[in-house]
């Protein structure tokens, strides 16, 4: 029977839709990883790993990685170069070249199983948090038709959103308070 992971994050460095970067892997095994173990990560959907990421643990696991992906399932690989990780915590095994889906919202849950070179499961968590990805607005102004004191009258916004504006959705634009 495989043990059960705990204590389990993924971290993306940054939560902006479509942004590109490392994702941190955080969880606690019940049972050692071999020196010839995998780490399978499962991500959600959305998440685009086209561009192969690699993998690194810059104190906690030893040795070398090789990373292979289909789908959205990423495997880390050691490769018999280091020595077994004991049971307990891992809190910087590192992707690399971890695209964020490109609409915001919350992700899918992540999967996280530790297997022997054969594939055995050792340790799983198929529920590990979802992550929150945000949407950006970039590139806005504001421009009052009339620059003069006192004058009223339209305002044009132009901005560049990260998502759709759904059918029924908003725009709030806050005024700073001497306007009128």
């Amino acid at each position: 029977t495989p043990g059960a992971i705990s204590s389990a994050t993924i971290t993306p460095a940054s939560l902006v839709a479509g942004d590109s970067g490392n994702a941190v892997l955080a969880f606690t095994m019940s049972n050692l990883l071999p020196k010839d173990g995998k780490v399978v990560v499962t991500f959600p959907a959305g998440f685009d790993l086209t561009n192969t990421p690699a993998a690194s643990s810059t104190s906690e696991i030893d040795g070398t990685f090789v990373t292979t992906v289909v789908g959205q399932v990423v495997t880390i690989t050691r490769q018999n170069d280091g020595t077994d990780k004991a049971a307990g915590p891992i809190t910087d095994l590192t992707l690399s070249n971890i695209k964020n889906p490109d609409v915001s919202g919350n992700t899918g849950t992540f999967t996280i199983t530790t297997t022997d070179s054969s594939g055995a499961t050792i340790d799983t968590l198929a529920t590990v948090p979802a992550v929150r990805i945000t949407g950006v607005i970039s590139s806005a102004t504001i421009t009052p038709a009339s620059l003069v004191a006192g004058a009223s009258g339209n305002a044009v916004l132009a901005f560049t959103m990260s998502n759709p504006l759904p059918k029924d959705g908003k725009v709030v634009v806050t005024f700073p308070a001497d306007f009128n």
